[in-house]
């Protein structure tokens, strides 16, 4: 069953008709209706008028002298449009300022849409249907040297929200990522696991990296592995594999020890190398505790990859290098005295040039990036992107440059989706200088302060404890994730804990706790009397609604969720849905605190057991949708707190 009312889509065609009418056109851009911010304006405004009366006066057309004089027109005929409407669905067109067009749903409208929201999937809602598109996303890409970091956590909401809301707008999403899993970084992690790791500790400075390597091929029973180490974090895998790269990183300076890095990545390329397959054997060894630690992570941030575009750096670096050395040898790159080659991007892209291959032939970054951009230019998705800090944008703008060099598709095709730094109180994070927060590290201590706060406010006395591990667990993570969509992408944050786990302001545990409070209110509901959801969803009933200001508020903000959720999705800007949801909850919860929802519902009094059952139905309707706000956020929504 489709909605029967949609008032968005309602007035937009109304709009569209009467202007068609008076023998004009409008895009729909120029069409697209917007909500004031005054809720003494109405709930949707249109600045049509000023569009049209700015081509009417390049069209030398006098027939309205002013853009206000074109606006009571368009006035006078939608209330034309309307007048035989079997439910009345505006109370008022006005006409504002130098042409804006106000308009006011009349209550029973209001109480219409609320109750088809509480009663139907909120996927039978679409205000602008999108072409349905097909879109790669590329995110989180880790390191396999190191576990997850804050800024990681930044860049998964992202893309879990992302992914999330496409959906909804029936694209086909393809969720992809890369696993750097090759490079210096990690030759460092695993000489130190080499020298470092072995138990009782030896003295292997007299042992070249190749004598010590066949120690542990021959033995490695007395290395430590991640269940032995003393450090909680460090049991888990992931933090095991870090550890080591922690303890190379120390010795960064050290020209003998980085020699050694750079050797051991030569024999991991050069499968004619005598250490190839030991260098292999180790990296594999470390690898897997990696991916053991990154499962358990991403698990808890609601994050998966489609199969077919999980990606390996390790795996495709080879293709990468055959491709920058074809180039060379085509003209396409340069091949300088040294063995290096290098993109010239200077003269026709107006960008730096760019190395592609070392001069001792192994490859960087770029190298795999540009057979990755082969691969998936080839899938045929229409939409190509890239979520990544937003530090490396020159990165990306010399990579679609090279593309488009290569002839995979113009640079418009492919999209760096930057985001933001993501800082502590007391300054970057740095891995190196030791200040790094980790994933795992910030989440566990968001669910212990959401604990702490149930307990504190006792939200949880009535649950099990198994229960209000379930709720702590998912309040915490949820207020992460919340606080890391609540701005721009682009803009830079400082991630404040305190904050974040709130059941104040504008926090994830604030909806969470709002959804919750709806559902006690609907439980208590049910025990007394059941909901009629056709009373209020049948326009063919017209019926007389006499709504407190409160009320009306929470109502208003109901008709504009599913232009909110377009809107979020059309501009890859999931920080309107988390404006909106606390917009949302704040009007319910200042309803709440006004009016005694279910008191009325065993009245005798008709009337005002039919205002109860409305009440009981809006609750249901805010209940449902910051839910479902909360979903394609991909934070989860306890029913009980």
């Amino acid at each position: 069953m489709q909605p029967s009312i949609h008032p968005q889509l309602v007035l937009e065609t109304a709009f569209s008709q009467v202007i068609e009418s008076l023998g004009l056109s409008i895009d729909e851009e120029q069409l697209r209706l917007q909500q004031p911010a005054q809720s003494d304006h109405g709930e949707y405004a249109s600045s049509c008028a000023l569009h049209l009366f700015s081509q009417l006066k390049n069209a030398s057309d006098d027939r309205f002298a002013s853009p206000r004089e074109l606006a009571e027109n368009i006035v006078a005929e939608l209330n034309t449009y309307f007048k035989n409407q079997e439910i009345e669905l505006f109370d008022a067109f006005s006409v504002a300022g130098p042409g804006f067009i106000n308009c006011t749903l009349a209550s029973s409208a209001l109480v219409q849409h609320a109750a088809e929201l509480a009663s139907m999937p909120l996927t039978e809602f679409s205000v602008h249907p999108q072409e349905k598109q097909r879109v790669l996303l590329e995110y989180v890409g880790p390191n396999t040297n190191k576990p997850l970091h804050i800024g990681h956590l930044r860049n998964a909401a992202l893309g879990v929200a992302m992914c999330r809301l496409w959906e909804r707008s029936r694209h086909e999403v393809n969720r992809a990522t890369i696993y750097n899993d090759r490079g210096l970084h990690i030759t460092k992690s695993m000489w130190a696991y080499l020298y470092f790791a072995a138990q009782p500790a030896r003295d292997f400075q007299k042992q070249t990296w190749q004598e010590v390597l066949a120690v542990w091929l021959g033995d490695n029973s007395s290395w430590l592995k991640p269940e032995d180490m003393e450090d909680a974090r460090l049991k888990k895998p992931d933090h095991f594999v870090g550890h080591w790269y922690q303890q190379a990183d120390a010795l960064a300076d050290d020209a003998a020890v980085q020699e050694v890095w750079s050797a051991m990545l030569q024999a991991w390329e050069n499968e004619l190398d005598s250490q190839h397959q030991a260098v292999r054997t180790l990296w594999s060894w470390l690898n897997d505790y990696f991916y053991q630690g990154f499962a358990e992570t991403t698990e808890r941030l609601g994050v998966f990859f489609d199969d077919a575009h999980i990606s390996h750096e390790s795996a495709i670096y080879q293709a990468g290098k055959k491709i920058v050395q074809d180039g060379a040898r085509a003209g396409t790159f340069e091949q300088l005295d040294d063995g290096a080659i290098r993109a010239h991007l200077e003269d026709r892209f107006n960008l730096p040039n760019k190395i592609l291959l070392r001069k001792d032939g192994t490859g960087i970054y770029m190298t795999f990036d540009i057979e990755l951009a082969r691969q998936r230019s080839e899938t045929g998705v229409d939409r190509l992107l890239w979520l990544v800090g937003q530090d490396q944008e020159l990165y990306f703008q010399q990579l679609f440059a090279i593309c488009e060099m290569l002839g995979y598709g113009t640079r418009d095709r492919y999209r760096h989706f930057a985001y933001g730094m993501v800082r502590l109180p007391e300054g970057n994070m740095s891995s190196r200088k030791g200040r790094v927060v980790y994933a795992d590290q910030l989440l566990d201590l968001a669910v212990e302060k959401a604990r702490e706060i149930m307990t504190e406010t006792q939200v949880a006395k009535d649950l099990s404890a198994e229960e209000a591990a379930a709720v702590a667990e998912a309040v915490g993570v949820g207020a992460v994730q919340w606080t890391m969509l609540g701005q721009e992408p682009v803009s830079e944050m400082t991630f404040d804990i305190t904050k974040s786990v709130s059941f104040k302001g504008f926090a994830g545990p604030y909806i969470q706790y709002t959804v919750a409070r709806c559902a006690s209110v609907v439980r208590q509901a049910e025990q007394i009397s059941t909901i009629d959801y056709e009373t209020f969803r049948d326009s063919a009933k017209p019926f007389d609604i006499e709504i407190e200001t409160s009320e009306k508020e929470v109502l208003r903000n109901l008709t504009i969720y599913i232009d909110v959720v377009e809107r979020s999705t059309a501009q890859d800007a999931p920080q309107l849905l988390t404006t909106y949801l606390h917009t949302l909850a704040q009007s319910f919860n200042g309803f709440y605190a006004e009016v005694r929802i279910v008191n009325d519902l065993g009245s005798k009094d008709a009337g005002a057991r039919e205002a109860a059952q409305r009440r009981v139905m809006m609750t249901t309707a805010v209940q449902k949708v910051l839910r479902d706000g909360l979903g394609l956020l991909g934070i989860e929504a306890p029913r009980k707190m």
